[in-house]
């Protein structure tokens, strides 16, 4: 194929530009609108509910009547919208708030994701507050639902504050797991929590099990979060959730699952009910660590990692913001930039422009912080403001590649922008930069950006166009095997080969900075509205990869050719 000539010709060039690094630019998609709330898209998640392929977000607002909804949107074109049911949901359940859980997995086995949803600030239909409940709802139409038994009637029990899911039971169903961190224990004790467990396949009887800290002190909060990991790297996998002392300054590692005796650490950190956790190999060593933030309202917010496998107190750091930012109410780790480095990524919701005395016409837009592995360097974070005055960006945040370019798609709830909404921040490797039309009378130039990440940093790069279309598109061989290319090769690609480097094709062909990145510029002269290229649309695509081959894709770009 004529693509491969210019690997010959390419392969002594390099690249010694030094670059620091740079912000990933993102195109950014409305999934779905709503018509006004406090806290609309709080908790945000993705899953396949009906067995396409593609990703859906599942969303929830928690102030319709303060009862709460949860919602799906159907990939890949997220019309398509389901209503999840909730039996007997009632005022001031405030299902999928921020004192509340939203899990997408397959929990019945048939290969469709089903919802967990719970509402912690529920009084179960008494006057008692904040008792809590939890909902198992099943893909892909969420109209079967079936709400847990909560065995517990304590005040402020907050059941459902953390959820999660594993076979408990060792049946090969998974189970769901539900914290309730202010339940009464033995003897009334005050807030000594408690973690119970429910088994699938059905989920419709009560729990099989109760969980209790060793030993079960008052003022304890256990069961405030719950992950599900080989946290010691024995092949066994192990429960994590948390525990404080008196003092309010005891994390806990429950290992082995049924080990009595537990790793713990002090780690004021994560100190508070708040806490948004996860559990990630965030430095690429082979151990999980601890990632966490606290997302309250009314300190001085923080994040902080506890690196595996130690987890000493003396390993945690923190970025300090201003208080009542919500910093930490959105919180996930993915490969945002395609360095091969996970990204820690912020959601604060609350937070008014910085720097600035906060007035009306600036307060609480919201904000998503990109911190940059392998440094996490506050200085050198990004930043994505709300478009407005309490927009509140960053309410809910989930992280992942939903298009398989190697780039995190982010989905994101902003709960009062424009009323409320969904949004996809996508980035995309080749894009026009500006206009994506020209004029075939008088001629034009469409500028293209090339942000293939650090990954394809100092590598050969091809820019391919067509007028035939992305689809079906074309493999390529590479050395990572086959790759596949959005476009449609035609004799316009042929024809364009034998141009590049001449003023119509600036930039099509060279090597990346270290970054990945690369500019272009597509330039049609005037006159051409009498050729066969009238009404054509082409399509561009990049390849990007070293001397031995393409690894890797971009694209497509669309460029209208009109009259």
């Amino acid at each position: 194929m004529k693509i491969r000539t210019f690997l010959g010709t390419l392969s002594a060039i390099g690249s010694s530009i030094a670059s620091a690094q740079s912000d990933v630019s993102f195109d950014v998609a409305v999934l779905h609108q709503y018509d006004g709330s406090a806290f609309f898209g709080d908790s945000v998640v993705t899953g396949d509910a009906n067995g396409d392929g593609y990703l859906d977000v599942a969303f929830t607002d928690a102030t319709p009547s303060y009862i709460g909804q949860a919602w799906v949107r159907y990939g890949p074109s997220f019309e398509e919208l389901a209503v999840v049911a909730l039996p007997n949901a009632a005022v001031g359940d405030e299902l999928g708030g921020n004192l509340s859980s939203l899990l997408f997995e397959d929990l019945n086995g048939d290969g469709l994701d089903d919802l967990v949803v719970t509402g912690s600030r529920s009084n179960l239909g008494t006057t008692t507050p904040n008792i809590g409940r939890a909902y198992v709802s099943f893909g892909p139409s969420f109209s079967s639902t079936v709400e847990l038994v909560n065995p517990i009637a304590d005040e402020e029990a907050y059941f459902g504050r953390a959820a999660a899911v594993y076979d408990m039971t060792g049946d090969g169903h998974l189970d769901v797991v539900v914290g309730a961190l202010k339940a009464d224990g033995p003897g009334g004790a005050y807030a000594v929590g408690k973690v119970f467990i429910y088994a699938g396949p059905t989920f419709d009887m009560a729990p099989v099990k109760t969980l209790l800290p060793q030993p079960p002190d008052a003022s304890s909060f256990f069961g405030r979060i719950l992950h599900f990991a080989d946290v010691d790297n024995d092949g066994d996998d192990d429960v994590l959730t948390s525990n404080v002392d008196p003092q309010y300054n005891q994390f806990v590692w429950l290992l082995d699952l049924n080990q009595d005796t537990p790793l713990s650490f002090d780690s004021p950190l994560w100190a508070l009910p708040t806490l948004n956790s996860l559990v990630i190999d965030l430095d690429n060593d082979g151990f999980l660590d601890l990632v966490g933030a606290d997302g309250s309202t009314s300190i001085s917010e923080s994040v902080g990692v506890v690196w595996g496998p130690m987890f000493d107190a003396s390993s945690v750091i923190a970025d300090e913001h201003l208080s009542s930012s919500g910093f930490g109410d959105g919180l996930d780790v993915a490969d945002v930039d395609r360095d091969g480095w996970p990204d820690l990524v912020i959601g604060a919701p609350f937070a008014d422009f910085e720097g600035e005395i906060p007035s009306e016409d600036m307060q609480q837009p919201g904000r998503i912080s990109i911190y940059f592995g392998p440094d996490l360097d506050p200085a050198q974070r990004q930043d994505i403001w709300g478009p407005h005055a309490y927009a509140r960006l960053g309410m809910g945040l989930d992280l992942v590649d939903f298009d398989g370019d190697g780039f995190a798609e982010m989905f994101v709830g902003a709960a009062n922008e424009y009323g409320g909404r969904i949004k996809l921040y996508d980035h995309q490797p080749l894009r026009a930069v500006g206009t994506t039309q020209v004029s075939l009378s008088t001629g034009g130039a469409v500028d293209l950006s090339l942000e293939a990440g650090p990954l394809s940093g100092g590598q050969l790069y091809l820019i391919l166009v067509g007028a035939s279309g992305s689809v079906p598109g074309i493999e390529l061989p590479g050395p990572a095997g086959a790759l596949h290319l959005p476009l449609v090769p035609d004799l316009v690609t042929t024809a364009a080969l034998d141009l590049i480097g001449t003023p119509t094709f600036q930039g099509f062909l060279g090597v990346t900075d270290p970054n990945g990145t690369a500019a272009a510029k597509l330039t049609l002269p005037p006159g051409l509205e009498s050729t066969s290229l009238a009404g054509a649309t082409l399509t561009l695509a990049a390849v990007v990869g070293p001397p031995t081959g393409f690894d890797y894709a971009a694209g497509p770009v669309a460029i209208e050719l009109v009259p």
